[in-house]
């Protein structure tokens, strides 16, 4: 099949693709384009021929021809600050430490009860509609998230369940300056005063 970049230079695009989606930067169709572009471009220059650009639906070829590598998604945004926290040696850590701490290591040897337990999980949203755009990313995933500043207002959503199966009621978090008495209104547990 021929192709307008060399098989080395296909290569070196899919782990540059695939590096980027790993760290939560996904390329669009249109930076693979400008890529692609740039190598041909370098390419001809140093052998002295012309420079003819790829198609505007290379890309599309680009990914079927590595899709056992590279997949198109919808992006999902996620906090940079969350993205810093997801790498393999981080997670190795804090379950080696969660691993200890669940068989008692830190203690007296007591092991900590299943319903001790707890695994908080928080959603948060902003309040306009957030865009989705079309990136391509490493494959076998189902989701390819998008670093995102994070800097935005958000409301956010807390739920917690044990291990033994029991749970918390949710707490929906606004930001606020001051406490209004209506936003307690209906709420049988009246926590809404020790918020």
């Amino acid at each position: 099949m021929r192709t307008k970049l060399k098989c080395e230079e296909e290569v070196l695009v899919v782990q540059h693709i695939r590096k980027e989606g790993e760290k939560g930067h996904p390329c669009t169709h249109r930076f693979v384009l400008g890529m692609a572009n740039d190598i041909l471009r370098a390419r001809c220059k140093r052998e002295h021929i012309t420079f003819q650009p790829v198609g505007k639906n290379w890309s599309g070829r680009f990914v079927e021809r590595h899709s056992n590598q590279i997949k198109t998604y919808w992006t999902k945004s996620l906090q940079g600050v969350r993205a810093k926290s997801v790498c393999p040696s981080v997670l190795e850590g804090w379950n080696g430490l969660r691993e200890k701490a669940q068989h008692g290591d830190f203690t007296d040897g007591t092991p900590i009860l299943p319903e001790n337990i707890a695994n908080m999980d928080e959603t948060s949203w902003l309040p306009s509609v957030r865009q989705t755009c079309r990136v391509i990313g490493p494959a076998g995933r189902k989701i390819q998230y998008e670093v995102e500043s994070g800097l935005r207002e958000n409301i956010t959503m807390i739920g917690t369940i044990m291990a033994d199966g029991t749970s918390t009621r949710p707490i929906v978090i606004f930001k606020g300056a001051n406490l209004q008495t209506r936003w307690g209104t209906g709420d049988p547990d009246h926590n809404i005063a020790n918020a």
